[in-house]
């Protein structure tokens, strides 16, 4: 799950056009979710498409991005078909407390007791890669 939003300019909204990203807050076009409402933005929800956006009229910006429920409805997605889990690639843009959307997958999950606390076991001993087979022995 994206702990990010991605940004549209030049843009009426959902569904319309748009032309460049603009700025981000460590690459353009790419917004930490933690900085999310933008200023001056509006957020909004379209609970038919599962997605979340805050949009600023007078810039033209739109940015996409996940918000606490949208990350609880995620979380139960997952739980309902019984899927592997979440995962996120980065935490540090994440939000503290009640906003936090890794506090909030966790708590769907059963909270933190509920988590998998072993070590991490990554076995493929059926790739076509030797390395991968093996464990990764020169790591």
């Amino acid at each position: 799950m994206p702990l990010y939003g991605r940004a549209f300019l030049n843009t009426d909204g959902p569904g319309t056009p748009y032309s460049g990203v603009g700025e981000g807050t460590w690459e353009n076009g790419v917004h930490d979710y933690k900085k999310l409402p933008l200023p001056g933005c509006e957020e909004r929800v379209d609970e038919s498409a599962a997605a979340t956006y805050c949009y600023d009229a007078a810039k033209r910006l739109m940015v996409t991005y996940d918000t606490a429920p949208m990350a609880r409805r995620k979380a139960e997605f997952v739980k309902e078909r019984g899927l592997g889990g979440a995962m996120w690639w980065e935490s540090s843009a994440d939000k503290e407390g009640e906003g936090s959307l890794i506090g909030n997958v966790v708590d769907v999950f059963g909270g933190s007791a509920a988590l998998d606390q072993g070590e991490n076991c990554i076995v493929f001993p059926e790739s076509k890669y030797e390395n991968l087979r093996s464990g990764f022995p020169n790591n």
